[in-house]
């Protein structure tokens, strides 16, 4: 009999092998000893019939106390052993035998206190404490789990990826627990609008993600992904109050269909980012759908900051010169520095192909480093040559203004190059100013101290008003050639630049008229009262030497008077 047992219990649930087995051992230790009574009693006689039928009936209740008696022992430890199994497959619902007072009840409440733990640490391990969010790594398990699967069975999942930009400015300005807060309504709001929080997530940073559930892949699946999308931002584009401040949350999204644009997660997430990034760079209706356009933007930009990396490690970078004139004289006052990029393929880069890349790169801030340290030992030469000092200016973003060593990183490189600081102009937006006002205003002040000349950049495309200025210790503002370009055509611009140069005057403040290109614009610059000038109708930028002979050259002087008069 007990051959058979494997064979028997090869299937059965562990509750019922283990009351085989022991049902099985007791019918084997008093099956012999009822045979050897019954060979020992029992003849042919009435009497020992009647001994048999009581010996089965014996027989047949010490079976069945025996199986009673493991039933009451099997069943709790089968549930033991199933609530264990359990745990170990991440079920945290299956039932634990925990309210018995005897050994197995302790095992199960041991049980029951690690399955309480593990699953806060898992709850822990895949959500977002700040949001309480799924996070990135339940974003990633759920896209790798149902991903691979969609193509067979003709299904799709819609993948929006939310970009909200405020939140470094809103630390900046307000305090890390502001920023906090303010993922914290976004949170809310998006939980608002998702029919399953479960399928939500906060990917990091100030991103978040939502999945729908799978889908139909069929011709509605895009119209579908539109309308839910316009729905999204429109809730999150709300106006909010935080500290007391009504504020606007920019919402930016990149939106990807599985599996047509991937179905791993590292495909989905890599295609919805580059999506991302395209919605930001082209602002419109606040959202972009992947396409393999996309992709090889992507792919041209990836490589782009890639070159630009070694640029600025392989002395690529260069430092061309733009004159600004006094055109009541027609001495150069000033040189605009302007960073070009010696491409070993492609030559000459001009800033514009560049520069947004290394401010959104954070290169910027060894570019712009590098941008004056070269600008200052230009000046000395310039100097040493016995030609009469020209200050030349350099644009300081945002990041290096932030930079919170600024100040002594200049003064230490004006140190070691021996130059002049008086020979130094900082260009700033007033954007960059505006971002943290009173940093800018205590900086700015040190800079002056140093005799460095500070002026505004592209004047009037940014917080457009004068009542800023004299929070700023600066001598100069350059009017945007956007209003130079209209001065001829637009009386409302015309008014704008004469209001501009005379209370500037009144500030005790100079004006340059940036992206001067034709006579006409230069003769009407003049009536409004702006005597100095940068601009293409004078020259390009210029490598120094050919600066340096453009401005001591007597001929090319009178070309240039010539232009004025």
């Amino acid at each position: 009999m007990t051959d058979l047992l494997p064979k028997v219990s090869r299937n059965l649930p562990v509750r019922w092998k283990l009351t085989l087995l022991v049902v099985t051992v007791a019918l084997t230790a008093f099956a012999p000893l009822c045979v050897h009574f019954l060979q020992s009693r029992v003849g042919d006689s009435v009497a020992g019939v009647a001994v048999l039928v009581v010996a089965g009936i014996l027989l047949t209740l010490v079976a069945l106390m025996v199986l009673g008696f493991v039933q009451s022992i099997v069943r709790p430890l089968d549930e033991l052993v199933q609530g264990a199994e359990g745990l170990i497959r991440g079920s945290w619902d299956t039932p634990l035998p925990e309210n018995r007072g005897d050994e197995i009840g302790a095992v199960a409440s041991a049980l029951g206190e690690f399955r309480d733990r593990a699953q806060r640490w898992d709850y822990l391990a895949h959500h977002d404490s700040l949001t309480g969010l799924a996070n990135r790594a339940r974003l990633e398990a759920l896209l790798n789990t149902e991903g691979p699967t969609l193509r067979s069975q003709g299904q799709a999942l819609v993948v929006t990826y939310i970009g909200l930009d405020q939140l470094t400015a809103i630390s900046d300005m307000l305090g890390a627990v502001a920023g906090d807060e303010f993922l914290r309504i976004a949170a809310r709001r998006l939980r608002a609008c998702t029919d399953d929080s479960g399928r939500l997530f906060y990917v990091g940073g100030a991103l978040f993600a939502v999945v729908s559930p799978q889908l139909p892949n069929n011709a509605r699946l895009v119209e579908l992904a539109d309308q839910r999308t316009r729905a999204l931002i429109g809730e999150l584009s709300r106006p909010f109050t935080l500290n007391d401040q009504e504020l606007d949350m920019t919402v930016n999204v990149g939106v990807v269909t599985c599996p047509q644009d991937g179905d791993t997660y590292d495909e989905i997430i890599a295609n919805a980012q580059a999506a991302l990034s395209h919605a930001r760079q082209n602002p419109g209706s606040g959202f972009q759908f992947y396409t393999r356009q996309i992709a090889e933007k992507v792919r041209s930009r990836t490589a782009l900051i890639a070159q630009l990396r070694r640029a600025v490690q392989g002395e690529e970078l260069r430092v061309h010169y733009q004159p600004v004139l006094d055109v009541s004289s027609g001495r150069v006052v000033c040189a605009e520095a302007l960073m070009r990029w010696q491409h070993p393929t492609r030559g000459l880069v001009m800033p514009g192909e560049f520069i947004q890349v290394a401010e959104e790169t954070g290169a910027i801030g060894a570019m712009g480093g590098w941008c004056l340290a070269k600008a200052l030992a230009d000046a000395k030469s310039w100097r040493l040559s016995g030609a009469a000092p020209v200050k030349l200016a350099v644009n300081l973003s945002a990041r290096q203004l932030n930079d919170p060593g600024l100040v002594d990183s200049i003064q230490q490189t004006i140190e070691q190059i021996d130059a002049d600081p008086t020979d130094l102009e900082l260009e700033l937006t007033e954007s960059t100013m505006m971002g943290n006002p009173a940093h800018s205003a205590r900086v700015l002040r040190s800079l002056k101290s140093m005799g460095i000349t500070l002026s505004v950049d592209d004047f009037g495309t940014g917080y457009s008003s004068l009542a800023y200025l004299h929070r700023f210790p600066l001598d100069k503002i350059k009017i945007d050639r956007s209003f130079v370009s209209r001065v001829n055509r637009s009386r409302k611009d015309e008014m704008i630049i004469q209001a501009t140069t005379g209370l500037a005057a009144n500030l005790g403040l100079q004006v340059v008229a940036e992206g001067v290109e034709t006579r006409e614009q230069l003769q009407t610059l003049r009536g409004l009262g702006c005597n100095m000038m940068q601009g293409f109708l004078f020259s390009p930028a210029l490598p120094l030497p050919d600066f340096m002979t453009w401005c001591q050259t007597p001929e090319i002087a009178e070309k240039a008077m010539a232009t004025v008069n």
